[in-house]
């Protein structure tokens, strides 16, 4: 009968594992993240308050106001209080 040996494996450092351990963890929340079909989850309701700089009201109006023999169709609603004019 054959005896079966291991050589002994040396520990990994603790940076090693905050990092294997961050990366599963940024790998796992990417997943749920992306993975989540609902159209905007309750959980993440907060995020609509967030403030955009770079969305101003008029920066809004000149995006959306129509041009020459264009027609506009709004049927999402007034949205967020901030960004409603």
């Amino acid at each position: 009968m054959h005896r079966i040996t291991t050589a002994p494996v040396a520990p990994l450092p603790a940076r090693t594992r905050w990092a294997v351990a961050s990366g599963a963890g940024a790998a796992s929340a990417t997943a749920w993240w992306l993975g989540d079909t609902a159209p905007y989850p309750y959980a993440q309701r907060s995020l609509l308050d967030v403030l955009l700089s770079f969305l101003t009201a008029g920066r809004m109006n000149a995006v959306l106001r129509p041009r020459p023999r264009e027609r506009l169709l709004d049927m999402v609603g007034r949205g967020p209080w901030r960004v409603a004019a």
